[in-house]
């Protein structure tokens, strides 16, 4: 039978496994590609060491008010944050996390959304350009209202309309 080590799941997030101190127990080998430490870099080390510092500071606070509390505010959900590699980088991410049932210990994957805001941006910026070409032509088509053109250019203007709300809504999804 092969031995199952947190190591051998492929997976593009970066997962790390934690103790109720904040103490990293395991990771995969995403984790020390996106963040740029080594595995055993990671073991042994608060978690606070991939977070800016302004959550670091207050980390554990927030594992020990749940622990005593049970409130969950984290624990169950995805958040968007923005995580710290080695070299003090910063990047967008969803940051999700759970509690194991049997050994209490909780796991948390990271997904890098830099090229998923990158592509929102650019998408968001063609929309901006698209309609003020659009605004620019429907202006000037005024001198010619009632013409075929006209017509032919409300009808288009419509269908781009709804391209461009199309796909913003399928980026989304």
């Amino acid at each position: 039978m092969t031995q199952f080590t947190f190591d051998s799941i492929e997976a593009p997030d970066a997962l790390f496994v934690i103790n109720n101190l904040g103490i990293i127990q395991e990771v995969n080998e995403a984790s020390s590609k996106v963040f740029r430490w080594k595995r055993e870099e990671f073991l042994g080390q608060n978690i606070s060491m991939v977070m800016t510092s302004d959550v670091a500071v207050n980390h554990d606070k927030y594992l020990q008010n749940y622990l005593e509390t049970g409130i969950k505010k984290m624990i169950g959900t995805q958040r968007e944050v923005t995580a710290q590699r080695k070299d003090k980088s910063t990047f967008p991410c969803v940051l999700g996390l759970s509690q194991t049932r049997v050994t209490g210990l909780f796991c948390g994957f990271i997904r890098d959304i830099t090229a998923d805001k990158a592509a929102k941006s650019e998408i968001i910026e063609s929309y901006k350009v698209m309609t003020d070409i659009l605004d620019a032509c429907e202006s000037s088509l005024v001198l010619v209202e009632g013409s075929r053109f006209s017509n032919t250019f409300s009808q288009f203007y419509s269908f781009l309309c709804f391209c461009t709300i199309s796909l913003n809504a399928n980026y989304i999804i």
